[in-house]
């Protein structure tokens, strides 16, 4: 039994001895955990932060690819309007032009015909006078007056 007591001694001063440099190690170990355990969670909180960052910024692209594609259709579309109505300005250019042409041709058929209408009452006129000097010579000649 004194073997045994002196055994349990031992192993009690050897415990005693322990729990003094242990606690000295194992506080260590604990205040390196407690920072690690610090660390991770500061990571977790920026990666997601850095997730939730990310995923606002996809959207906003996305919203910009969507809104870029929106106006390059809305351009195409303006463009082709712009193509159409050139289109249909030349045509109406061209009608207008065949107008007045065509208006300025009957202009000048008019004018034609009034020049030539004129020209047939000028020459009537003028054959008229003859006549009428005709008719007033030979009336002359009959009445025997001197004037």
């Amino acid at each position: 039994m004194e073997d045994k007591c002196r055994e349990m001694r031992r192993e009690l001063d050897r415990q005693a001895k322990r729990q003094i440099i242990q606690p000295v190690g194992m506080q260590e170990l604990l205040d390196q955990i407690e920072m690690a355990n610090e660390v991770k969670d500061t990571l977790c909180h920026d990666i997601a932060l850095r997730t939730e960052e990310l995923a606002t910024a996809k959207l906003e692209y996305a919203q910009v690819q969507a809104e870029k594609e929106e106006l390059g259709g809305r351009l195409h579309r303006a463009e082709e309007k712009r193509q159409r109505y050139a289109v249909q300005m030349t045509k109406l250019e061209v009608q207008l032009a065949d107008s007045q042409n065509s208006h300025a041709e009957m202009e000048e058929e008019k004018a034609n015909v009034f020049k030539a209408v004129m020209g047939e009452q000028e020459a009537r006129i003028r054959e008229l006078e003859a006549q009428l000097t005709d008719v007033k010579k030979s009336t002359s000649k009959r009445s025997g007056w001197p004037f």
